[in-house]
């Protein structure tokens, strides 16, 4: 196989990989989700008519995008304060 290199590694370093690689995995899997839930929002509001022109669906978005997962899962459809 090219491109494979296999290299010797203790216990403590093995580890240490594991780690970072899991919370990676766990930062990028909550980016995506957060990400998901700012989409269903505004497209909630899109389809309750709660914009009335593209701007504010923009605006809403940014504002979305600058908070945490916190706020938003607490925050209903309508456009952002």
């Amino acid at each position: 196989m090219t491109g494979l290199t296999v290299e010797e590694t203790d216990p403590e370093s093995w580890l240490t990989r594991e780690v970072y690689a899991n919370f990676g995995l766990a930062l990028y899997m909550a980016q995506v989700l957060e990400h998901g839930l700012v989409s269903v929002a505004v497209l909630t509001g899109i389809r309750d008519r709660l914009y009335s022109t593209s701007g504010e669906v923009d605006t809403d978005l940014v504002a979305l995008f600058l908070r945490t997962i916190g706020p938003n899962a607490d925050r209903d459809a309508g456009p952002a304060a």
